[in-house]
């Protein structure tokens, strides 16, 4: 680089491309010599002199990126100077750098901090110093920057990173925990204490109390245990405070400072930084405090604090500060008993103003909708609990409360299903959100069930008027907005039906009123479902996306329905038929599947421009015919018989649409399974496969080949692919896929040849032909028995090979997109590759049959679809795991149990299938490297056997391709040693198997490794302690591959593995 000038023009171009003078691979092959650690010093005094904030951002990049990958490249007393040199730098300068420049420069000495926790005590004193010099009340820029700093190094240390082995990270994450953290977090209450006393209130004294804010949610953050590295605290539910912080907890200043600041910090920020605070010190584990007494008080500090915030209403107007508070409420539930609750002094003060903010809360459903869940949570959690409070003396108080609760959370969810629709959009649908819908509705029925009788009248006095108004809507044609607020108001009623079903309450069984309760709600749904049929002869009605919604919520009800009611469980139910038969005249088990499978057959028929009730329709019809009994029942049923033998599109229009194409499989699986639960033979199968061979007929009657690629063609192609899919799938012994198999074979197959031969450029038709070959040639549960005499399993494998040849013979000639890259070319390589892998390992073909009777049938198709994926570089390759999977899964067959074809091959494909090893077994996926190894080691079998322990002429054409790429054997140890060594590795037993066969192969590279390894160790007495540890990895281990010998080595490796992670 000739100046420094240049250095900050180019990094200035890198960043700004839209300015840039040159191609950007250009500049970054100029600044790539920055990448080698050579060039610390360089970097440093780029630090030192440049004021470009690209510049400076380039080179804590480059520093950081240097750190992670190449950290034992770089000289310990670098490191030395570099941490110091960023200490001093950022002491200096820290304050006025760019945010994103600084944050690169705290990342970098975080990287040295946690690399080199162990290495050098400078490193683990670097916090204290931090405090030391940085954090002085009396000056609050350079305290800044320490607190930063201090939560910089935090972060790093609490974040797993590729360089460590979750073992690693948590020993250096414990350490750090026992040693720095609490320091840490006394400076930061301490700055805050300072912040609280001083009569200074200046931005600058602000901005402190933030950063020291911040560094105490990233201490109470920290992953205490070292085993959570990617959760957050929120999913984890409980803060692992060390029991040495137990004086700090029960300090009664600690919780009530930030209910000072929360109460009297002007920003919102500052007080939604405090209430993050306080759930989390609301999370601390029950088993931290000294005694029961300890408990009370400190839930007594936070029922004090929330006692002054709902009298003040302090912070609720802004939406985050509200959004904490009301995490902040179920969280002190889920770390604390009711019992202690019921304990505090003032608990009740707290019940009765928690209930009116509760009330207040879902009054405000224009805004507060979102935080419904978590207010509900507290409450459940209080009623579930209550039976366990069993003191006379302690009352809850809690059935003063949560009936009206329960009572309003009703009334005010169709208030809201009528402001939505009169509000014309402004506020967002709750039913239109899953998750957060079905989170309220699994903390509803705990209230629901607190006193179910008020909560059924509640039901019954909203329901039954809308139920009227509805039915008059229907019957005088009412307006569009009339239809959108009933519809919403009975879809969330539905929803509530569903979610009260079948749940009860803690100190409840399945008493008889429950049951006629279910009962009293399962008639009312079932008459919404007789209107909405009435609605829906009017075409129009189609459109509208309320009805819809209200369809879904009665297909909600109806699963949880079929869960309580619809199965093989033999519990008494007669009190909930009995209510039933009054109601609706249903009075068994069989009558109401009848009224949830004409239910799901009227949906599949009459909403095909709905993919979302389809697929929910689908997954119903799924579940009821999942059990043995229901399955068996719904065969009996004259809806069910129905479909069985009326499931062409012309009866299911659902069928013809191509939003709904994906759900054609799963319809034709789950038909195929009831008919096969009916005991149907051979003869019920074929009368079945009616529709389908009416369609495979008309496809093969078209002479004109042009006609199957217009879209009607392309469409009807992949929809009968997908369809012959779900029914294969469903085919699950041997008796029902030798059905199959001879239906299709010989006379439909050939469809399959036509369609590829004329279709192989449509990836909307070659895609669903594949994923049926891929189902079809799969021995899932061992279906494929075809028998010693029959030919089947060799005609299935040489169909496949045919289709395939002709396949992949086209496939170099398509013209692809570079942004179609993966859609037109490597997903069907990878789906053949996966055909190929699993007809190969199904164990129903003999191979061997191909080359004795000189069939290239084998050899074609291997050939074409190996050349094919080897042009895929290497990268994209590893960049879409499916085409990964797939291939590394062909790789091991081949190298299992077809290493005598594959040597037949070309050298050069030969040495890029080994070559493929080498970043095979790497890979993150545990179960590829595994893989990889197991076929490394069968190929290490195989060349020692045919080369050394007899001479083969397989092993001579073995030799002759590894003589064309000599050092991959030596290449691939190298990896080993570095894995074993370095790196994170859960299969030991794999990869010491497959090192072993290297080293027999080679003994002499081995030992040339081993002085390689060592002498690279700078440390004397390391290289002996690793030098010793060598000697002890092959004690006993002789220069053979038996059994005994690998199980030595791999226990030997245990050993090394341990001493070189203690050493390195």
């Amino acid at each position: 680089m000739a100046s420094l000038a240049d250095f900050e023009s180019l990094c200035t171009q890198l960043y700004n491309p839209q300015q840039s003078q040159l191609p950007s691979n250009e500049i970054a092959a100029k600044l790539s010599g920055f990448k080698n650690p050579q060039q610390i010093p360089q970097l440093r005094a780029i630090i030192q002199q440049s004021t470009n904030q690209f510049a400076l951002f380039f080179a804590g990049q480059t520093l950081k990126d240097m750190i992670g990958k190449k950290w034992n490249e770089i000289d310990k007393d670098e490191k030395v100077k570099l941490r110091n040199f960023l200490c001093t730098y950022i002491g200096n300068k820290g304050y006025d750098l760019p945010n994103h420049v600084k944050k690169e420069f705290y990342s970098v000495l975080g990287a040295l901090v946690k690399l080199g926790w162990f290495e050098d005590q400078s490193n683990r004193d670097l916090p204290e110093q931090i405090k030391q010099y940085f954090i002085k009340p009396e000056n609050p820029k350079l305290s800044i920057i320490g607190l930063q700093l201090l939560g910089s190094i935090i972060q790093e240390i609490n974040s797993k990173n590729s360089k460590h082995s979750l073992s690693q990270h948590r020993k250096i994450s414990t350490s750090f925990r026992d040693l720095a953290l609490r320091p840490i977090f006394e400076s930061a209450l301490f700055a805050i204490k300072e912040v609280m006393r001083s009569p200074d209130q200046s931005d600058m004294v602000r901005e402190l109390c933030l950063e020291a804010l911040k560094l105490t949610r990233e201490c109470l953050s920290f992953d205490f245990v070292g085993i959570f590295p990617y959760e957050s605290t929120e999913d984890l539910g409980v803060v692992q405070i060390p029991a040495a912080w137990r004086p700090l907890l029960e300090d009664s200043n600690t919780v009530e400072i930030f209910w000072d600041i929360y109460n009297k910090f002007p920003d919102f920020s500052g007080k939604e930084l405090a209430m993050q605070i306080l759930v989390l010190l609301a999370s601390v584990r029950r088993s931290l405090f000294s005694g029961e007494e300890e408990k009370v008080s400190y839930l007594s500090k936070f029922l004090n604090g929330v006692i002054v915030s709902l009298r003040n209403q302090t912070g609720l107007n802004n939406p985050d500060c509200y959004h904490q508070f009301c995490r902040l409420l179920p969280r002190l539930k889920t770390n604390f008993q009711l019992t202690e609750f019921v304990q505090c002094e003032k608990y009740k003060e707290w019940l009765d103003l928690t209930a009116k903010f509760t009330l207040e809360s879902f009054k405000q459903w224009e805004s507060a909708s979102p935080k419904v869940y978590y207010i509900l949570s507290l409450w459940m959690k209080l009623v579930a609990s209550a039976p366990y409070v069993r003191n006379a003396d302690q009352e809850n108080s809690l059935e003063s409360y949560v009936p009206e609760i329960c009572s309003q959370f009703i009334l005010t969810r169709l208030e809201l299903a009528k402001g939505i629709v009169e509000k014309e959009g402004a506020i967002e649908n709750p039913l239109e959100h899953e998750e957060s819908l079905f989170e309220q509705m699994e903390a509803f029925p705990q209230l629901a069930h607190c006193d179910f009788e008020k909560t059924m009248q509640t039901f019954t006095s909203t329901f039954d008027p809308l139920y009227v108004q509805y039915r008059a809507c229907i019957q005088n044609n009412g307006s569009p907005q009339e239809f959108e607020i009933l519809e919403g108001q009975l879809a969330w009623l539905c929803y509530m039906f569903g979610s009260v079903l079948g749940r009860r309450h803690a100190n409840a069984s399945k008493t008889k009123e429950s049951l006629i309760g279910d009962a009293e709600l399962s008639a009312r749904v079932v008459r919404v479902m007789g209107l909405i049929s009435e609605r829906l002869k009017n075409p129009n009605a189609y459109q509208s996306e309320s009805v819809q919604r209200l369809e879904l919520g009665t297909l909600k009800f109806l699963k949880q329905f079929k869960s309580i009611y619809l199965t093989d469980s033999k519990l008494d139910h007669s009190d909930f038929y009995e209510r039933f038969k009054r109601l609706i005249q249903v009075d068994s088990e069989l009558k109401c599947l009848n009224i949830v499978i004409t239910k799901i057959a009227n949906n599949l028929r009459i909403w095909a421009k709905s993919e979302k009730i389809i697929r929910k329709t689908l997954k119903l019809f799924e579940s009821v015919t999942t059990g043995y009994s229901t399955s068996s029942m719904a065969c009996k049923l004259e809806s069910t018989q129905f479909m069985l033998k009326n499931h062409s599109p012309d009866t299911f229009s659902f069928l013809n649409e191509p939003m709904n194409l994906r759900h054609r499989m799963l319809f034709y699986r789950i038909l195929t399974r009831v008919l096969f639960n009916r005991d149907g033979g051979e003869e019920a199968f074929i009368q079945f496969l009616q529709p389908i061979d009416v369609a495979c007929a008309q496809i093969m009657q078209v002479q004109n080949p042009q006609e199957l690629t217009t879209p009607q063609g392309r469409f009807a192609l992949a929809g009968l692919f997908r369809d012959l899919r779900g029914i294969c799938w469903a085919c699950i012994n041997k008796d029902q896929y030798g059905y199959f198999f001879d239906w299709l074979h010989p006379n439909r197959i050939v469809l399959l040849h036509k369609v590829v031969q004329y279709c192989y450029q449509y990836q909307d038709v070659m895609t669903p032909l594949l994923q049926f070959l891929c189902e079809f040639v799969l021995n899932r549960g061992h279906r494929q028995k075809f028998g010693t005499s029959s030919p089947k399993g060799i005609i299935l494998f040489k169909e496949l090979s045919k289709i395939l040849v002709v396949y992949g013979r086209q496939l170099p000639n398509l013209q692809v997109p570079s942004d179609k890259e993966y859609e037109m070319r490597y997903k069907p390589i990878s789906m053949s590759v996966l055909a190929l892998m699993r007809s190969m390992s199904g164990d129903y073909c003999n191979f061997g049959v191909f080359e004795l009777y000189n069939d290239s049938s084998l050899t074609d198709s291997l050939s074409i679809f190996i050349q094919l994926i080897l042009k895929i570089p290497p990268e994209n390759i590893k960049a879409y795991p499916k085409l990964k999977t797939n291939y590394f899964g062909l790789l091991e067959v081949l190298f299992s149990n077809f290493l005598s074809t594959i040597i037949k091959f070309d050298s050069a494909i030969f040495s890029q299938l080994l070559s493929s090893m080498e970043y095979g077994i790497t890979d993150e996926d545990t179960s590829i490297s595994t893989g990889v190894c197991s076929a490394l080691n069968n190929l290490c079998d195989f060349y020692i056997s045919n080369t050394k322990t007899k001479k083969t002429q397989d092993g001579e054409v073995l030799q002759k391709h590894l003589q064309q790429n000599p050092a991959v054997f030596h290449r691939i140890l190298q990896q080993f040693f570095r894995l074993m060594m370095y790196e994170e590795c859960s299969n030991q037993w794999s990869i010491s198997r497959a090192m072993l066969s290297l080293i027999v192969i080679d003994p002499g590279f081995f030992e040339q490794l081993r002085m390689q390894i060592i002498g690279s160790i700078p440390d004397d007495e390391r290289r002996v302690k690793l030098q010793e540890a060598f000697v002890e990895l092959m004690k006993d281990v002789e220069y053979n591959l038996t059994t005994e010998n690998k199980d030595t080595f791999t226990s030997n490796m245990i050993t090394f593995r341990n001493t070189c992670k203690a050493l390195l």
